[in-house]
């Protein structure tokens, strides 16, 4: 089984690298581009007119966000396959940030009543995770203010 974890692990690391070159690759573009159409804007003077992102950019992004969301549920069935126990803390952590992502980049996909159960969803699995898993709870983060204040 260790084995089989393993290889699915440097597979999937591959596929994570990719997707980080294309992320980056996308970005460069995408900043160079906004820069040149701001410039051109500015020269024209109707700068307030601009839109800051067009509909294929918001939809790339929203897929970036989503091959993120991927990433987090692979950790969590990797640590699954290794302790047969599932962190409540890594599927808070995924909610929080699925919702976030559907309010910033696919919101309007969505209608009013449901942009606000998710709103209400990821805010209060927020206060849920500062709760029980905030900073106050972290053992490692107690540990070195301890080193520090001695």
């Amino acid at each position: 089984m260790s084995d089989y974890t393993c290889t699915l692990d440097k597979l999937f690391s591959l596929f994570v690298l990719a997707t980080i070159v294309l992320l980056a690759g996308y970005m460069t573009v995408r900043i160079g581009t906004q820069a040149i159409m701001f410039a051109e804007h500015v020269a024209m003077g109707n700068y307030l007119d601009m839109e800051f992102m067009d509909e294929h950019s918001r939809r790339a992004l929203h897929s970036i966000a989503e091959v993120l969301i991927l990433i987090k549920a692979y950790r969590i069935l990797v640590s699954y396959l290794k302790t047969h126990h599932i962190s409540v803390e890594y599927i808070v952590e995924i909610s929080i940030i699925a919702s976030a992502i559907e309010l910033l980049f696919a919101a309007d996909t969505h209608n009013v009543y449901t942009q606000a159960i998710f709103a209400v969803f990821g805010l209060s699995n927020l206060i849920i995770y500062l709760y029980f898993f905030g900073p106050e709870h972290d053992e490692s983060l107690h540990r070195s203010v301890k080193k520090r204040k001695k």
